[in-house]
């Protein structure tokens, strides 16, 4: 039988995934993944931020080591992508950079690493929506 506090940890895995899955995907796939309305990069970079902030609040203890540093390891590349938009790219965050920009590249592929560090499956998501 769920309980409650067993489904919402349930969904934000599930949202955890679905955040590492976009931020794994071809940058065409990424940008398919939410309305051109927004700013699909910094999207993205909300979605991980939030889903990985909800599951690590309430299951650090349950994540292993592998997984803990793979989360770590997005976190700061990103960091070292906001103090690169605020000192010398402020277009870090455009579709442009998302496409070709080599921080975007590396991210992908630690988003990559860390599907593999919690099991799932390295496949695009749907979009949102």
């Amino acid at each position: 039988m769920f309980t409650n506090e067993s489904l919402d940890k349930d969904a934000q895995f599930r949202h955890l995934k679905w955040s590492l899955q976009a931020l794994a995907a071809p940058p065409s796939a990424q940008l398919a993944l939410f309305p051109d309305a927004v700013a699909q990069a910094d999207e993205l970079v909300l979605d991980f931020d939030n889903s990985a902030a909800a599951v690590r609040s309430r299951d650090d203890r349950e994540l292993s080591e592998a997984q803990l540093a793979s989360l770590a390891a997005i976190d700061d590349q990103l960091a070292t992508m906001s103090r690169l938009a605020s000192e010398v790219d402020a277009d870090m965050w455009s579709e442009a950079a998302l496409r070709h920009d080599p921080n975007w590249g590396q991210i992908r592929e630690l988003a990559a690493s860390a599907l593999q560090a919690f099991g799932w499956a390295n496949e695009s998501p749907a979009a949102t929506d």
